[in-house]
């Protein structure tokens, strides 16, 4: 049974549906869930919950605890890396509409990009396979963003951060910590290990949000 809180929140969105369920709305209270929930009305389809979960997360912690602390640099990767990950999860959904291949592209590490499939028009409905792909979206975002370019210190406040969460699929965390590999070869020489070492434990750290 709908509490009256349920009833009151549907009755919101219904009048703002032609706003929330075009992608690129401008209402402050636009979101991936109500534009979800606007183009499933009446289904019984349910949003993915990396939609309520990830995105509170991210912006609270590493926006308002972790952006301060950041050089310029370092605050230039985290609003590129925003950007980025919208952008890759725009790719990733658009192409899920168009068949079931999907592929996110790493344009500084090619090897990095990410290529699977799905049925087709079927990946938000599926909330395990959903959270696989987001997932996936984040290490070319973090790369392309430049995290190579960081300096020591960003890289360290990054890594450091509590990790209040693991990730327990061991060949999908593999992909991510990685990619230091390709961080340390940029720096290259004695710096290879460092680099890695530093990498790895940023990725980990940014990685941790999920479960």
């Amino acid at each position: 049974m709908e509490s009256l809180g349920d009833v009151v929140v549907a009755e919101k969105l219904l009048k703002m549906r032609d706003k929330l369920i075009v992608a690129k709305s401008s209402d402050d209270n636009w979101s991936r869930h109500a534009s979800f929930m606007m183009r499933h009305i009446g289904c019984g389809h349910k949003p993915p919950d990396y939609y309520i979960s990830y995105g509170y997360y991210y912006c609270s912690n590493y926006g308002k605890k972790l952006m301060p602390k950041l050089t310029p640099a370092g605050q230039d990767w985290l609003r590129s890396g925003r950007r980025l990950l919208q952008v890759n999860m725009e790719y990733g959904l658009r192409d899920n509409m168009n068949g079931p291949l999907i592929y996110i592209p790493c344009k500084r590490y090619p090897n990095r990009s990410v290529a699977f499939s799905f049925a087709q028009r079927k990946l938000e409905l599926n909330n395990a396979a959903f959270r696989k792909f987001a997932f996936d979206t984040h290490v070319p975002a973090y790369l392309d963003a430049g995290l190579a370019d960081l300096p020591v210190s960003d890289l360290a406040r990054i890594g450091g951060q509590p990790n209040i969460e693991e990730w327990t699929d061991g060949a999908t965390w593999k992909q991510a910590i990685d990619s230091g590999v390709e961080v340390g070869k940029d720096w290259g020489g004695r710096a290879v290990q460092e680099g890695k070492d530093l990498v790895d434990s940023a990725m980990q750290r940014l990685m941790s949000v999920f479960k």
